[in-house]
């Protein structure tokens, strides 16, 4: 098996390539990433950065000190529960 990377600027470029491969019978998988002069983000990257940024909208977060409060009391419990 051999693994070819190609960097598609243009979305039309990236459907024929897509209908090229398919016609061949290859198999593939495509990785989109965002580039900027410093920094990659892969495609799940992103996923995960619009998935927080849609929980802050929705105000599904947590103070420093609230996440800070649980993280301490959910300590405080594994220690009373696995003291010997």
């Amino acid at each position: 098996m051999a693994t070819m990377k190609i960097q598609v600027e243009r979305e039309e470029d990236l459907t024929m390539l897509e209908k090229v491969l398919a016609d061949l019978g290859l198999k593939y998988s495509i990785e989109e990433s965002v580039q900027s002069s410093d920094v990659t983000l892969s495609g799940e990257a992103l996923k995960g950065i619009y998935a927080g940024i849609k929980d802050l909208e929705e105000g599904r977060v947590l103070s420093h000190s609230e996440a800070m409060e649980r993280f301490e009391f959910k300590i405080a419990q594994l220690r009373v529960n696995h003291a010997g």
